[in-house]
Order: C-alpha cells, then sequence, then structure tokens
C-alpha cells in the first residue's frame, strides 16, 4: 500500500509525474495539459498509486459512497414531496 505519511509520497508521485511529457488540448471552454494514459506508465510510485485507485477497496468503497449518497439524495428531495402529496 502507498504510505502517505508526512506527504513524502505525494511529493514523490507528483515528481514522477512532472516527468512525464504533456501534451496540450483544448476544447470551447478551456485548454489543459495531459499525459498519456497512466497504464503506460512504468515510474513505481505512479504505478503504486494507479493500483490502489483501482484496487477493489478503492472500488467498493466508492461505490459505497455514491450509493449512499443517491439512497440520502432521495430521501431530502423525493421522499417528504412524496410524504406530503400523501397526507393531503
Amino acid at each position: 500500500m502507498l504510505c502517505l505519511i508526512g506527504g513524502c509520497a505525494v511529493r514523490q508521485v507528483k515528481d514522477e509525474l512532472y516527468e512525464e511529457e504533456f501534451y496540450r488540448k483544448s476544447n470551447d471552454l478551456y485548454e489543459f495539459l495531459q499525459t498519456d494514459d497512466l497504464k503506460k506508465c512504468t515510474k513505481p510510485l505512479v504505478s503504486k498509486l494507479r493500483d490502489v485507485l483501482y484496487s477493489d477497496k478503492v472500488r467498493a468503497a466508492t461505490l459505497s459512497y455514491f450509493a449512499i449518497r443517491k439512497l440520502f439524495v432521495y430521501c431530502l428531495y423525493l421522499a417528504p414531496t412524496t410524504f406530503s402529496s400523501a397526507v393531503y
């Protein structure tokens, strides 16, 4: 697992990313710099971070977060409307 103690690993990942080649991209609204697909990156910390982000634990946590958030939004916005229209 990637250790983030003291932010040292974050700086090292950033340094590795800055070593990648960036390409200028633009659309109607803005311009930005983009690298090739990070799957192709062979830098050790970037590869490790990519593996962590695509791990089953992170995917499960992300799905869980958005499922809970979707349920919460439903309860806030739809349920009170349904309830109050049922009362009248």
